[in-house]
């Protein structure tokens, strides 16, 4: 099936090792054949989830064999058909690190037997991509992965961790065969640029919440309608919140008498995030540009572009004076 993708999602450890498996598979709506026949719209769904546990006393080569024997298991029962797991990023814990890192090379090694492709991604791209939010703590982690899967109800945070790493390669990537036609805008292509501020992440809290209204209207609404009826919904769900907002606010273009020309960005929230709304299969660099020129003429250092896709809502920080860089380091145009 085209649109259908097996995911494995791993997040690495040698006492704990947390795995999921991650579909996107044309959704099924209606109880007759010829309206699940009717209906190819993707969606994506937790198949099974779980925790691999090893004997804190047992030598670690008995614990490794553990594990490869686990997710041969694992691999053997569901078929997925590629590998996302966390990379080692930052470790305090120099004993801890060594743990992972051993887990983390079984693991590749399993799914490389299997002939399964591998990706990694770094912890705080992963919570970025997912919540809005690099820094992300597990609880608001664990409730956006809810708010994603609707009915997902995960305690444990080693399996929310798989949960998340899957979706978020879901979310990000996409085969050689289906690149965009401009690829420099394709989200899993990383460019750092010079003066990027690597640490800073603007309004955490308030792009939380921000993002989280965002998957509350998908749920909502779903995909594959008309941006006006994003924006009426997303009203709502910043109210819900408590946020203060402007809607289309009046934006005079700088250099230019206001009859000419004037900018109306979809939301300024709480006076320093500009929102602005989308919906398609990809943002594009005129979306880029366009909310590049709204920072500029609103003065405000941050964006956030959401794209409503058929089955998610994709969100890209903008920093002001950055050429388009996301405060995560990622190019969205030149």
């Amino acid at each position: 099936m085209e649109n259908q993708r097996t995911i494995l999602g791993i997040d690495p450890g040698t006492g704990r090792l947390g795995w999921a498996i991650v579909d996107r598979q044309p959704s099924v709506v209606g109880r007759t054949p010829e309206n699940r026949a009717a209906n190819g719209k993707p969606q994506t769904v937790l198949v099974d989830c779980g925790l691999i546990e090893t004997p804190a006393k047992t030598p670690l080569s008995d614990r490794l064999e553990l594990i490869f024997n686990e997710l041969q298991k694992i691999i053997k029962k569901y078929s997925p058909d590629e590998m996302a797991i966390e990379e080692i990023f930052f470790v305090k814990n120099v004993k801890t690190g060594i743990s992972v890192a051993h887990a983390r090379g079984v693991a590749m090694l399993t799914a490389k037997i299997a002939k399964m492709e591998i990706f990694e991604y770094k912890p705080n791209e992963i919570k970025l991509g997912i919540s809005g939010y690099g820094h992300a703590t597990k609880e608001q982690m664990a409730k956006m992965v809810k708010l994603q899967l609707k009915s997902c109800d995960v305690r444990q945070d080693d399996v929310v961790d798989a949960i998340a790493v899957g979706l978020y390669h879901l979310q990000v990537y996409k085969r050689p065969n289906a690149l965009e036609s401009h690829p420099e805008l394709s989200p899993e292509k990383e460019w750092k640029h010079p003066n990027a501020p690597e640490s800073k992440v603007l309004y955490p809290k308030l792009s939380y919440e921000i993002v989280g209204a965002l998957y509350n209207c998908h749920n909502h609404l779903g995909g594959g309608l008309q941006e006006r009826y994003y924006q009426s919904l997303v009203r709502e769900e910043l109210k819900k919140k408590g946020l203060k907002f402007d809607e289309q606010k009046k934006l005079a273009i700088r250099g230019l008498p206001s009859y000419m020309g004037r900018f109306f960005p979809d939301f300024i929230i709480g006076d320093k995030i500009v929102l602005e709304l989308k919906v398609g299969s990809r943002v594009k660099k005129k979306d880029v540009d366009q909310v590049m020129a709204y920072l500029r003429q609103s003065g405000k250092e941050l964006a956030i572009i959401a794209l409503f896709r058929q089955n998610e809502v994709v969100t890209r920080r903008l920093l002001l004076g950055y050429s388009g860089v996301t405060d995560s380091g990622e190019n969205l145009g030149k």
